[in-house]
């Protein structure tokens, strides 16, 4: 194993080139340093399939620009090398070959000479840890012989096939492949905002500076077409102006909004008669990114496939908790659902919107739970029936990947819109709202807590017994409340009653304070989650501690006022009553 190890790696520091050379390529640019901003497609037609370069290609080291498009290696050893794979030319005849003009390979060759060239199997892959060019550092060999791998499906297939042909060297003097330059380049196109002859004036100037017969495409289109087998799908769903509902599923044909009754296209009077038509154009358009392929995706890099069943191989430690796995949470959920959420290879989701929604006048407020729906319903497919097929590129198999939601991070308003309840009030958690009671602040203007919170300490601790820190005189010997579980609050949800006018719901304010019914109740375990909402730790360490300083040193931001002061008198008042 060592020995052929160490032939592996001169091989791969040993430069080759394909015995289908090319003089230029039919998608490079012309060899001149003079700028042309409209190249032309030369006249010569693409070499038939026989030219196909084969499976004994040279390795080539190079980054990507995502985590999600992993670089190849895909040099067999000369035992397995197959009969279509001619032995490496001389050095001096592989240069006679890149010069010979009939001897140009296609970009894209058809489906069938693919499936003729190309291994069926993975190849290994060469995952890059950072973006834009950093070196790669974790390298993971595919066995190619091993007796439980399965062959990828088509559409896996197409997708190493098209990773495959993108891993040809940029020209013969370096290991930076074809991919690894266009992803470069059109990130850079992305972050310096450059348009589309911009981009296709600095493929020409760049293209100038290489040597002859190089693989850089000379214009924007034929670097998209490059990238587009491998790129995921995005969707486009038109929604109400107003964020009342998606057009989509059954309401994909409906040009009128069912609940506010706004147009879902763009309005314009055409013939100058006093009656707007409308247009083609949406007035608001989700883009959304569907979340299983992107997750398969994962799967089909070995070395994230393999850190992808860390939540259950990973290494522990008795005493400390570093992952939601080792929280009871996530333990109570695995023991419910044994079968799905015990697989090593389920994938647990956790929201964030810290930073996602939007506010200035468009602010959704509780419709944000409208532009969700695509989500969930992503989440209910990957949970309901026998999960996603999902190619497992670690142990070369096909397995059922079950994903499912698991928590959510916000601060308190977002946490608000998120979870359907009001957090600002009398009864700021849904779950404890009945156990926790509150007094008012009458020059504050605001309810609180602080002296009653002692109730969920242990029995025994001092605060509970203490007269002078808190309210004068007042003492806490109560139990610790017992929070409401999922299934109480789903039937809470269930009885409710909407108002008249269709604003909320009834005894709002009295009994409850349910804003809407959140779309995660579509879930079919949603009320079996313990955390199904989380406040973010910057939200509870930061913010209470940028208070508790700026109080402290009397800044512009002091909690210390005239109102407080007020407020803290009358917190010391004796009513020497127990709770």
């Amino acid at each position: 194993m060592f020995a052929a190890r160490q032939r592996f790696l001169a091989r791969q520091r040993r430069p080759h080139l394909s015995t289908s050379g090319a003089s230029r390529p039919h998608n490079s640019p012309p060899s001149t340093h003079q700028l042309d901003p409209r190249p032309r497609l030369p006249s010569t037609p693409p070499p038939p399939p026989e030219n196909l370069p084969c499976c004994c290609r040279s390795p080539r080291r190079a980054p990507v620009l995502l985590l999600l498009f992993p670089s190849a290696s895909l040099l067999p050893p000369p035992s397995a090398r197959r009969p279509c794979c001619p032995a490496p030319l001389p050095p001096r005849a592989r240069a006679a070959a890149a010069l010979s003009p009939s001897a140009a390979a296609p970009l894209r060759p058809p489906p069938a000479a693919r499936a003729a060239a190309f291994p069926l199997r993975p190849p290994p892959v060469l995952l890059a840890a950072t973006i834009l060019g950093a070196p790669a550092t974790t390298e993971v060999e595919t066995p190619q012989d091993a007796e439980t791998s399965e062959d990828p499906e088509e559409n896996t297939k197409e997708y190493y096939e098209a990773l495959f042909a993108s891993q040809k060297p940029l020209h013969e003097n370096t290991e930076v492949t074809q991919l690894d330059a266009i992803a470069r380049l059109m990130a850079l196109k992305c972050h310096r905002n450059l348009c589309r002859d911009g981009f296709d004036e600095l493929l020409v100037i760049v293209g100038s500076l290489l040597p002859k017969g190089h693989l850089l495409p000379q214009n924007f289109y034929y670097s998209t077409k490059l990238l587009s087998d491998l790129k995921m799908s995005s969707q486009q769903i038109h929604a109400c102006p107003k964020g009342c509902m998606l057009f989509r599923e059954e309401h994909a044909d409906t040009n009128y909004c069912i609940k506010c009754n706004s147009s879902r296209y763009f309005e314009v009077d055409r013939n100058g008669d006093g009656q707007k038509r409308q247009t083609t154009v949406a007035k608001n358009i989700l883009r959304y990114l569907p979340v299983l392929p992107r997750i398969q995706r994962l799967f089909m890099t070995e070395d994230t496939a393999q850190q992808m069943r860390w939540a259950v191989e990973g290494n522990r430690y008795t005493d400390k908790m570093i992952h939601p796995s080792d929280g009871t949470a996530w333990k109570n959920f695995v023991k419910k659902f044994p079968l799905k959420a015990g697989d090593p290879r389920s994938v647990a989701v956790a929201i964030s919107t810290d930073g996602f929604n939007p506010y200035g006048p468009k602010y959704p407020g509780k419709n944000m739970n409208v532009y969700l729906e695509p989500l969930v319903d992503d989440l209910v497919r990957g949970w309901e029936g026998r999960g996603i097929r999902t190619y497992d590129a670690s142990k070369k198999e096909y397995f059922d990947m079950y994903v499912w939601y698991h928590t959510s991070l916000h601060d308190l308003p977002a946490r608000a819109l998120f979870c359907g309840w009001c957090t600002h009030g009398k009864w700021p958690c849904p779950q404890c709202r009945q156990a926790v009671t509150f007094f008012w602040l009458n020059k504050g203007g605001k309810y609180s807590c602080f002296d009653e919170a002692r109730q969920f300490l242990e029995r025994r601790h001092a605060y509970r017994s203490d007269v002078k820190s808190f309210k004068k005189g007042r003492v806490v010997r109560g139990p610790k409340p017992i929070p409401k579980t999922g299934t109480e609050i789903k039937a809470e949800l269930d009885a409710l009653k909407p108002s008249p006018d269709g604003n909320g719901f009834l005894g709002y304010g009295e009994t409850h304070q349910w804003t809407h019914k959140p779309c995660l109740w579509k879930l079919p375990y949603f009320e079996f989650l313990e955390l199904p909402h989380n406040i973010d730790v910057m939200h509870t360490e930061k913010n209470i501690s940028e208070a508790i300083w700026s109080t402290i040193v009397d800044t512009e931001k002091t909690k210390d006022n005239i109102k407080a002061r007020i407020d803290q008198e009358m917190c010391q008042l004796d009513e020497g009553s127990e709770h």
